[in-house]
């Protein structure tokens, strides 16, 4: 595979692409998607998803043909699970029974994969026990990807849950904090994902995202939602500062001291104090400020998440999951 390689994620409302050479983000770039693209995940319009991609694959400078694919977090089932020390092999044999009690359909529709976390050794020194993070994925959901992305130009080489991207960039840094959780603000949701020393512990959905200030600027502007979304990203008329935006930028604040409060408990009183936030609602500076107002935390902003980002590399939060999908084979 090339060293140079373009990560991909495909959202609901937008497709991100982040080019990564050697360790380090070279370019990153997204366009939006016209409603109904994308649906929870899944691609409902397969054609005009590809046409998209491929109009942004030439417009971002130097992207690499080879590509590393984010896999949407509603797609994927992943578990952190403790095999014995074992042989590859063998844990590709064992993988599929502990997804037995998660899986929709026969084991035998999914692709299974795993990223080794840590290994406990005996008084002897050999291994012992696995640590893993593992993965399943209908192998239809994959199979829809390969032809979206040949159409598209490029060469579809991976595919990686959101987990594992982060898990690459936390991993390519040794500037971060042992205990940190990372809060992705997408439109429709919020995902706060944690982790302990570089590796995954825990991940929580919130239902909620950027789309509820776009509704409430529409709401008090009486006018359409995707009007409402550009005054938003815009700040026309000072809209982000809204009451009614307020207390959305409350509501969701609110849920994520919930969800590291349920977290530190369930971990002992394990001590977290940073939190980074990506996606494109962490561009929200008003809410950013609510957030950090609110759980007390040391709040980063996503750039931080990614090693070797150049100064012109235009590392915006929504390509952060790209970059990170892209950072170990580019390494």
């Amino acid at each position: 595979m090339s060293k140079k390689i373009t990560g991909v994620e495909i959202g609901n409302y937008s497709i991100k692409l982040a080019l990564c050479s050697r360790g380090c983000l070279l370019r990153a770039q997204s366009v939006p998607l016209p409603d109904n693209i994308v649906r929870n995940g899944r691609i409902l319009a397969p054609v005009a998803a590809g046409e998209r991609l491929r109009a942004l694959h030439r417009s971002l400078r130097g992207a690499a043909r080879d590509a590393v694919l984010v896999f949407p977090p509603r797609l994927v089932v992943s578990r952190s699970v403790v095999f014995p020390a074992m042989t590859g092999q063998e844990i590709a044999l064992n993988l599929p029974y502990e997804f037995r009690d998660f899986l929709k359909g026969p084991s035998s529709e999914y692709y299974y994969d795993y990223i080794v976390q840590s290994v406990t050794r005996d008084g002897s020194g050999k291994p012992a026990k696995m640590g893993l993070f593992a993965s399943a994925v209908p192998s239809k959901a994959v199979a829809m990807y390969f032809p979206i992305f040949r159409s598209a130009g490029f060469q579809l080489r991976a595919a990686v849950p959101p987990e594992a991207a982060l898990m690459n960039l936390i991993r390519g840094r040794t500037d971060l904090p042992k205990e940190l959780a990372v809060v992705d603000i997408g439109h429709t949701s919020t995902e706060i994902y944690f982790f302990h020393d570089g590796s995954f512990r825990a991940v929580k959905r919130i239902e909620t995202g950027s789309r509820a200030v776009d509704e409430a600027v529409a709401d008090e502007k009486n006018m359409d939602v995707h009007l409402a979304r550009s005054y938003k990203e815009s700040n026309t008329e000072d809209v982000q500062m809204l009451e009614p935006c307020m207390a959305a930028y409350n509501n969701l604040s609110v849920e994520i001291m919930k969800a590291i409060n349920f977290y530190v408990y369930e971990n002992h009183g394990r001590t977290l104090g940073d939190i980074y936030c990506i996606g494109g609602g962490s561009d929200l500076r008003p809410l950013l400020e609510c957030i950090r107002r609110t759980t007390g935390k040391n709040l980063h902003p996503a750039c931080e998440l990614v090693p070797g980002a150049l100064p012109d590399s235009s590392c915006t939060p929504d390509c952060v999951l790209a970059a990170g999908a892209a950072m170990q084979a580019a390494r």
